[in-house]
């Protein structure tokens, strides 16, 4: 192992790298609680009008669970939102911290994996910081914030990975079966409700290879529990793409490949669809690609058990975010190729490269430190910060989004005061005026403070 990742690096002390590596992860996450004060506004906006559905009509729990919003249903993270919800007022700015709250979650569970993957504490809390604190996934925060979607899936799958670990083979084998559950439900972590089967599959049959008996039989009720809970979450789904134009297969299929590249250049600041960034979308693609498979190769490994934990977390890892980047490609080819640029993927996207950092413990010493250094540098440079056209799109929301509530508060008409201030929070203003009644009835959101009469 590195001396630098080992905390005994000849040219500092145990202590002064820890503080480094502390004031890192601090400064960032600050930085990150910071612009989400600024930018997070106290209105609903976009899709929440209509993932909100269930609390606007008092449903009970398990309507909330189970709601279904475009292709995922919300799952878990709507029964936060609820409970945040209720206890704030609907203010809306409790869902922005609380996906911030979700990216510390990942962050240290990352960094445990690290530890527990092979590598040392420097590096990785700082490669953690910056993949999970970074401003380049800003809608996840002030967009159009959902937990279901990316933060809270994340926060699922790093558990699930820690689970592997677990020498209990019936403790382990509860666990993850509760956790597909929830991940199936909650979001694109559904993703993981096909991973988290395979890797079990290969498990048993390492095990029936090796002789191994003692696992068998509850990763295999496991694998029970996950179909049942894929055939709990089918019963009354509807098939929804939520984009304009879909179609599948695409006239020209050879694009998707490109397409998914991209989601994963993009993810680290080469914006556009230019012949660079596919080509360093590809060349990501290609690594997850080996790493994925190579790993998953491996569980099949006779008599070799004791870094099998390992290897399935990095299984896991790589292939959740190659199961989301194909199905991003098949889902929105057809929005064209800035389809890919969408900040709000990163989160799925980081996992992948978790994945990849984790196999640098297979590194020789004298390459491992430089190679840590590389992929650091190389996520902080096209990551710490929004691109060009998101620093727009977060300038016009800043702006836009406090200008349409004190118009509406003018006004109390929601066509008008798009109108009047040149914004939309809803792409038909029409439909959420009862909404927005509601709102005021109840005193919720931005309309905490007024009566339920116009002025």
């Amino acid at each position: 192992m590195s001396p630098f990742l080992s905390w005994k690096s000849p040219g500092g002390t145990p202590v002064a790298m820890r503080l480094v590596s502390f004031l890192v992860f601090s400064a960032l996450l600050v930085r990150l609680l910071l612009f989400v004060n600024q930018h997070a506004v106290d209105v609903l906006f976009w899709d929440q009008w209509d993932f909100y559905t269930p609390l606007f009509r008092g449903d009970g729990p398990w309507a909330l669970f189970s709601l279904q919003h475009g292709p995922h249903r919300q799952g878990l993270g709507m029964l936060v939102t609820a409970a945040l919800a209720h206890m704030s007022g609907w203010n809306c700015r409790w869902t922005s911290f609380a996906a911030c709250a979700a990216m510390v979650v990942s962050a240290m569970l990352a960094i445990k994996l690290a530890l527990k993957c092979g590598l040392g504490l420097g590096l990785s809390t700082v490669f953690c910081s910056v993949l999970f604190f970074n401003l380049r996934q800003w809608e996840i925060f002030v967009g159009t914030p959902n937990i279901s979607h990316g933060a809270l899936p994340l926060v699922l799958l790093l558990s699930a990975c820690h689970v592997w670990f677990i020498g209990s083979v019936w403790l382990r084998a509860s666990l993850l079966g509760l956790i597909a559950f929830f991940m199936i439900f909650t979001g694109f972590g559904l993703f993981a409700g096909l991973v988290i089967p395979v890797v079990l599959i290969g498990e048993i049959v390492g095990d029936r290879l090796g002789d191994r008996r003692s696992a068998r039989l509850p990763n295999a009720l496991a694998l029970l529990f996950i179909l049942g809970s894929w055939l709990v979450f089918f019963h009354g789904y509807v098939f929804a793409p939520a984009v304009p134009g879909f179609r599948f297969p695409h006239e020209r299929p050879w694009e998707y490949v490109p397409f998914a590249g991209l989601v994963l250049s993009n993810a680290i600041g080469v914006s556009g669809h230019g012949f660079a960034s596919m080509l360093v979308g590809i060349l990501l693609l290609a690594i997850l690609a080996v790493v994925c498979l190579v790993h998953a190769g491996s569980l099949f490994a006779i008599g070799k058990t004791d870094c099998l934990p390992q290897r399935q977390t990095i299984c896991t890892l790589t292939a959740f975010t190659l199961a989301f980047v194909v199905n991003t490609a098949v889902g929105r080819i057809c929005l064209g190729w800035e389809g890919a640029g969408s900040s709000r993927y990163i989160p799925l996207v980081a996992p992948g490269f978790l994945g990849i950092f984790f196999c640098l413990k297979y590194l020789p010493s004298r390459f491992l430190v430089l190679s840590a250094l590389a992929a650091t540098a190389v996520c902080a440079a096209g990551m710490l910060n929004p691109n060009q056209r998101d620093a727009a799109d977060l300038e016009a929301n800043l702006e836009g989004r406090p200008a349409w509530c004190r118009a509406y508060l003018d006004c109390r008409d929601p066509v008008v005061a798009s109108k009047v201030s040149g914004y939309l929070i809803y792409p038909e203003p029409e439909k959420i005026r009862a909404r927005l009644q509601f709102l005021e009835t109840h005193h919720l959101s931005f309309l905490r403070s007024v009566g339920p009469n116009p002025p």
